[in-house]
């Protein structure tokens, strides 16, 4: 998923978005709530996987001594592997986020 780009419509939602409580924000925070805004979320797959996985066994389970049982049970354990894989693989992810643009910039476009 693609990030979007950071206009001063969003910038303007968020700062309205944070004041409307009457709560003062810096400068900074601003800035990183209007990072945050655009940021894709993240999507954790592999619990989709393993799921999938264990219905394909489930459904294997009731198709004894065919051949059926077979391919899908094949292909239960092969989604299950997958997601394992993709759990362990985010859980080695280095923590933290590239931003969209630098502080610098942030306050020289949108703090005029």
């Amino acid at each position: 998923m693609r990030r979007r780009r950071l206009t001063p419509e969003i910038v303007a939602a968020v700062a309205l978005r944070l004041g409307q409580s009457g709560w003062r924000f810096t400068p900074r925070q601003l800035y990183y709530a209007a990072c945050a805004a655009v940021e894709p979320p993240d999507i954790e797959t592999s619990s989709s996987e393993i799921g999938c996985g264990l219905i394909l066994l489930l459904v294997a389970s009731f198709f004894l001594n065919s051949r059926l049982m077979w391919v899908l049970g094949v292909a239960g354990v092969l989604c299950i592997a997958g997601g394992l894989r993709s759990r362990f693989r985010e859980q080695r992810r280095i923590p933290g986020r590239a931003l969209v643009v630098s502080f610098d910039q942030f306050a020289a476009t949108y703090l005029v």
